[in-house]
């Protein structure tokens, strides 16, 4: 699998983690489990939802859902990373929520073009305006 996978609990803990997620963040498995999710994708010393990202793991927890979201995260040379995280819950057998699993896919090529596509747009369009 080259999706990053973690499973995650209540405190954002990293339980478990696959080695595609291992080989992005730049760590040894055995070192990224039980170490806070935003210490490793973010490089922060606080959730990301505190620094304004929205955060599809706490959507989970608060929801019982599955919820998507765009989000930058840091490689291991501190290059920010676009990615899009998908999270889904695992419930216990009386329906609460006690983890949630997470897929990180790297998009940040496709976001690059994106924003060079919106560029080259806008140009297009004040050329249009200045030749008019």
């Amino acid at each position: 699998m080259d999706e990053g996978f973690i499973v995650i609990d209540p405190d954002f803990r990293i339980l478990t983690a696959n080695k595609a997620y291992c080989d992005q963040a730049g760590g040894v498995c055995d070192e990224i489990i039980g170490r806070h999710c935003y210490e490793i994708s973010h490089k922060a010393l606080k959730p990301c939802y505190e620094e304004g990202e929205e955060c599809a793991v706490k959507q989970v927890f608060e929801t019982g859902a599955p919820h998507v979201a765009l989000h930058r995260h840091k490689n291991a040379n501190g290059n920010i990373l676009y990615v899009e995280t998908k999270a889904y819950p695992i419930k216990d057998e009386s329906g609460v929520v006690i983890s949630a699993i997470e897929t990180i896919t790297n998009i940040t090529e496709r976001h690059l073009l994106e924003e060079e596509r919106l560029k080259t747009q806008k140009l297009e369009a004040i050329g249009t305006l200045a030749g008019g």
